[in-house]
């Protein structure tokens, strides 16, 4: 009897043992969908499993996977989707994981609603960026990265057409042609901002996109990036953070080549200038909460300088403002999103 007692012991011990590893075995991991922009490092935790695991599709888009301290690393990303299966190989259990991989250049910064100084001291700066007043942005917001690409205005003009306002088209520029019917950008400027549309083009744009233009409250609040005392976006040292008549060779560059702000929002001082949704106003002393401009004004509000500009024009509290049918050389822009 005792023999026979204590091999029913050793029987349940082993049952349970079992059971306990069919459950340690369970391969589970933190989602089986990402997505990310290009170049982004996937990032997945591993939850359960048998800690022997195994990559066994190796997409060949990918530059790089692998496995580390139970987390799935994937790095060097393009456009697309792809699809990898992680193995258990103790248990044999399989996951897959679904990586949509957008754009970089569709990279949007969440900005958190708060207050600033908005515009130049007394004795300082312009007469238009006078009187320097208070301002609450008070929605969070996200503000695109990069200013807008030719390569992604030219899928837009390929879906929505180079329409008219007033009898002039939203865009007419050299690096963007259409050739057999088909907007093309002109080699090696795919990554560039896009330049020579007016407001109303970049108006459509943001809303093909499901964005908006950004007001100038907006725009001074994020370029500003917390600061109140740097002269541009990002510092005071306009050369690492700009492209402007002095570096620039006389003409505008691929967007995200500056060191960014303290947001990590690239081109904000130089490069192109920026439509904003604003008709041109006065400043006044008042402190005011989501500010927007005249709507009944014949112009509207660029920011940020440009590449053919003086340092002066590229100062982050710099206004500068055109007629909305003006397809300008250096003016471009960039979304503003309500929601990621």
């Amino acid at each position: 009897m005792k023999h026979i007692a204590y091999l029913f012991l050793i029987m349940l011990l082993l049952s349970c043992n079992k059971d306990k590893e069919d459950v340690y075995n369970n391969l589970t991991i933190e989602t089986n969908v990402v997505s990310i922009y290009e170049m982004d490092i996937v990032k997945v935790v591993i939850r359960s499993g048998s800690d022997f695991y195994k990559i066994i599709n190796h997409n060949e888009t990918i530059a790089k996977a692998y496995i580390k301290n139970d987390i799935i690393y994937i790095e060097g990303l393009k456009e697309g989707k792809i699809v990898i299966t992680i193995l258990d190989e103790k248990s044999k259990q399989t996951s897959t994981i679904t990586v949509v991989v957008k754009n970089k250049y569709d990279a949007k910064i969440l900005i958190k609603a708060g207050t600033f100084t908005m515009g130049s001291p007394d004795g300082e700066g312009l007469e238009d960026e006078r009187p320097q007043h208070i301002v609450t942005i008070t929605k969070d917001y996200y503000l695109g990265k990069y200013e807008v690409t030719n390569r992604q205005f030219a899928k837009f003009l390929n879906e929505q057409g180079n329409r008219e306002e007033l009898g002039i088209k939203w865009y007419k520029g050299k690096f963007i042609r259409k050739v057999k019917g088909i907007y093309k950008v002109k080699k090696g400027k795919e990554n560039y901002p896009v330049q020579f549309v007016n407001w109303y083009g970049a108006k459509a744009y943001c809303k093909w996109v499901g964005g908006r233009l950004p007001t100038e409250a907006e725009w001074e609040y994020a370029a500003k990036s917390g600061s109140q005392t740097n002269i541009y976006s990002g510092g005071n040292t306009i050369d690492y953070l700009a492209w402007y008549d002095s570096n620039s060779n006389g003409e505008a560059h691929e967007v995200g080549l500056k060191k960014p702000n303290k947001f990590g929002i690239y081109d904000m001082t130089g490069n192109v200038y920026e439509w904003c949704i604003d008709g041109y106003y006065d400043y006044n002393e008042e402190e005011q909460i989501n500010p927007i401009g005249n709507e009944n004004s014949t112009t509207r509000i660029v920011r940020g300088g440009s590449w053919f500009n003086f340092p002066l024009a590229c100062r982050v509290v710099n206004r500068y403002d055109y007629p909305p049918l003006n397809r300008e050389f250096d003016v471009g822009f960039r979304v503003v999103f309500s929601e990621h």
